[in-house]
């Protein structure tokens, strides 16, 4: 019995041992194998090169230590990120690239309160499978020293290898660009990938950005012309919450049927929409207020949208940069119109942007239970939705959509008090996913179809239709043409008679064309996305 019993603990401790080895190497290797079996596209030779490069400088770097468990120790850190990473991809079928980073770099208190609500589960589970690592690598060590010399120059040649050829092997792109395949490996290259992304959004941000050589033909009396940023609102839900907002079904609001963004999160598309440029470049280009400080026109910024201006490449001092307080525990874009009210008092030449924060989750934050009373699903404790409650989720994003077109009628509202010309777009950053397809989606950065199609608002003062009539009668001609937010900064500077004027004013012809979005970092037409 003894020995039966010595027997039983010796491979009862040789399993433990060997759990306790493959385990951190399943959870380091644990993104890369998620997107080769989930993620579209990276099935086969992809997949396969993926994994093979991601586990050889693995190895390498393993192979530099005389203990493994002090290998595994020293690469704590990066499990937690390495769980949540393989559980993106294994939930939302997509693999994390520019916006994402972009999006981690810049979250503010809000966001990642809000985040940690509706992913606390998987959030929960992540942090239960580090700890299981941690207490792998804190056990017995592991020496490593038998075969080190092999197991080295075998990493350094597979890892430089494979490195090379996947130079060769892009990663699996929509459309006809594609960007390198190591640097979806994990962690080396996700680790770089993140830097860089991180690093060149720093420096363009930073970047001093000269004023437009514009100038533009002299208008006579007061000008206004006002860029309202909606956030994260959808198409299909702006259409069918118009019917409780009959101010904007006026004749002098024309609403586009077929208008996209230009990219799926916010510090992207708001560069992209007030240049009308798409990618990088958008964060090196005069923007909307540039133009508007070139001409002699003021320009302000009042915002309730907590990314702020400055990753825009706008620079503070061309122009009044005004944020509503945040130290109030509740707060809406309603907030901004007092402040739009005194702006409007002290210029007669002025434009402005309003950014809001629109339908952005938690969708009961973004309006007043006196507006309409919130959701039944909302729950008591943390004051919040569950994420699993779809039925409430859809509701409460509705009833934001809704507060967002209120808003939107009492800007409109006080512009037709003023005797002005005065222009109006309304244009969201992006739109959301509510749960729409097989994959599951919810809120927006996947770049599905839906978070790219938005409703497109303009609006003009009675002076500006009659001054331009030509241009009106133009633009509701193109309400039904396909269109996008690159279109918004030279309608813009149209409507101010900015001249040399760029292309593709919708108070001009419109010539549809093949619309390209920007998809992590990369040029896509709009009719490849899925």
């Amino acid at each position: 019995m003894s020995i039966l019993s010595a027997k039983i603990h010796r491979f009862r401790s040789r399993v433990i041992r060997t759990a306790s080895l493959a385990y951190p190497a399943l959870v380091l290797m644990a993104p890369s194998l998620a997107v080769w079996i989930f993620a579209p596209g990276w099935a086969g030779i992809h997949g396969v090169s993926l994994v093979s490069v991601s586990a050889f400088s693995l190895g390498l770097a393993a192979a530099a230590f005389n203990d493994l468990k002090r290998f595994y120790l020293v690469l704590t850190p990066l499990a937690l990120p390495a769980l949540l990473y393989a559980g993106f991809v294994i939930s939302f079928d997509s693999v994390p690239g520019e916006g994402l980073w972009l999006s981690i770099a810049n979250m503010n208190a809000a966001e990642f309160d809000s985040l940690i609500h509706l992913f606390s589960e998987q959030l929960i589970a992540a942090l239960v499978a580090t700890f299981l690592y941690l207490l792998c690598a804190a056990g017995k060590p592991a020496g490593f020293l038998f075969m080190r010399g092999r197991i080295m120059a075998l990493g350094a040649i597979g890892a430089v290898g494979l490195g090379a050829i996947s130079a060769f092997l892009p990663a699996p792109a929509v459309g006809d660009v594609h960007s390198p395949l190591w640097m979806k490996s994990f962690p080396f290259g996700v680790l770089y990938d993140f830097a860089a992304t991180v690093s060149e959004d720093q420096a363009a941000a930073s970047r001093p950005i000269d004023l437009p050589a514009a100038r533009r033909t002299q208008v006579q009396g007061r000008e206004i012309y006002v860029l309202v940023i909606g956030e994260a609102t959808r198409r299909d839900t702006w259409q069918a919450e118009l019917p409780a907002a009959p101010e904007l079904a006026t004749d002098r609001v024309i609403s586009f049927s077929d208008a996209l963004a230009q990219a799926v999160l916010t510090k992207l598309s708001v560069p992209m929409l007030i240049t009308g440029t798409n990618g990088h470049k958008a964060r090196r280009m005069p923007t909307y207020l540039h133009y508007a400080k070139a001409v002699g026109c003021t320009p302000v910024w009042l915002t309730m949208n907590d990314v702020g201006t400055p990753y825009a490449g706008v620079a503070a001092e061309y122009f009044d940069n005004w944020r509503v307080p945040l130290a109030r525990k509740k707060r809406y874009d309603t907030d901004l119109l007092p402040l739009l009210e005194q702006v409007l008092l002290r210029h007669d030449k002025l434009c402005v942007v309003l950014h809001t924060e629109g339908a952005h989750n938690d969708y009961v934050d973004r309006y007043p239970e006196s507006f309409r009373p919130h959701p039944a699903g909302r729950k008591g404790g943390g004051d919040r939705i569950a994420r699993d409650d779809r039925p409430a989720q859809r509701v409460a994003y509705g009833d934001a959509v809704a507060y967002s077109q209120y808003f939107l009628a009492q800007v409109i509202s006080i512009l037709d008090r003023q005797d002005a010309r005065s222009f109006l777009v309304y244009a969201p950053d992006h739109a959301e996913n509510l749960w729409d397809d097989e994959r599951g989606l919810m809120l927006h950065g996947f770049a599905a179809r839906t978070e790219f199609e938005i409703p497109l608002v303009m609006w003009a003062s009675k002076q500006f239709v009659e001054q331009e009539p030509g241009k009106w009668a133009q633009l509701r001609r193109n309400k039904d043409q396909p269109v996008g937010n690159e279109n918004v900064l030279p309608t813009l500077l149209d409507a101010m008679s900015i001249i040399p004027l760029p292309g593709n004013s919708l108070l001009r012809n419109h010539v549809a064309t093949d619309r390209v979005v920007s998809i992590d970092s990369l040029d896509v037409p709009f009719r490849l996305v899925r």
